[in-house]
């Protein structure tokens, strides 16, 4: 019983451990940084997604990113179209979605 365990421990199984779960405004964070680092954007693009990520923290903040859903993107995309105009909504909303699918794709 004591080796099964260690090879649990171990992850010899392929049993994948649950990742840490991890805030919006974390990854948000290191996403930008990732994107400043490793990107051919210009720095006026890179700026207004850094504003434009200020937004969406205020929002999301609080949640980690494994509870936020398509309805919870969907109520800020109309609540935010009666702010500003449908193109800064859509661009937060394409920002967001950036984030959420690269969050996807390692497993946040």
């Amino acid at each position: 019983m004591g080796k099964q365990k260690g090879l649990i421990r171990d992850n010899k199984y392929g049993i994948k451990k649950k990742p840490d779960r991890i805030k919006f405004y974390e990854y948000a964070e290191e996403f930008l940084r990732e994107r400043e680092e490793g990107s051919r954007k210009s720095p006026n693009t890179l700026k207004i997604d850094r504003c434009k990520s200020r937004m969406l923290n205020l929002v999301f903040k609080g949640y980690n990113l494994s509870d936020i859903t398509f309805d919870m993107i969907k109520r800020y995309r109309i609540k935010r179209k009666q702010e500003v105009s449908v193109g800064t909504c859509n661009r937060d909303y394409t920002l967001s979605r950036c984030i959420l699918r690269r969050a996807v794709g390692v497993t946040y």
